[in-house]
């Protein structure tokens, strides 16, 4: 019998403001994200004491946090999805989160060669703001 590795994965929760969220798409590089501003100075210590290398924005209280659609466990290709997107009551959310959402994110934090990785793992809606309708062209 061997032993089984464990996971040195921990799972840490934010909250804060959705800025720009690709839920439904991937963005400009191939993930899943959101542009995250936390809500105040303890959410941001708790970030920071996570140890995610996830960086900082310009304003210094927001960043992205990310999740690919696909990742690679030793030979497999094995595919993600977007990240859950639930509201207050754990239900499925299929409303678009609009900019200025109030949010709670679950992020798994994870070792790498180069820091603390992560990975986006779930949206709680804590307080909704729908994306009106943009017509054909955007407008």
């Amino acid at each position: 019998m061997t032993d089984k590795k464990k996971s040195k994965a921990t799972y840490h929760y934010f909250k804060g403001t959705a800025r720009w969220t690709n839920f439904t798409t991937v963005d400009q590089y191939g993930n899943y994200s959101v542009n995250f501003e936390f809500e105040d100075d303890t959410e941001l210590e708790k970030f920071k004491e996570s140890g995610i290398s996830a960086k900082m924005l310009a304003d210094g209280k927001s960043t992205f946090f990310k999740r690919p659609p696909q990742k690679i466990f030793g030979d497999e290709l094995v595919k993600l999805g977007p990240p859950e997107i639930v509201d207050n009551d754990g239900l499925p959310i299929t409303d678009l989160v609009g900019a200025g959402s109030k949010v709670t994110v679950k992020v798994k934090a994870f070792p790498t060669p180069k820091g603390k990785g992560h990975e986006l793992i779930a949206v709680q809606v804590n307080d909704l703001v729908k994306v009106e309708g943009r017509g054909k062209y955007n407008f």
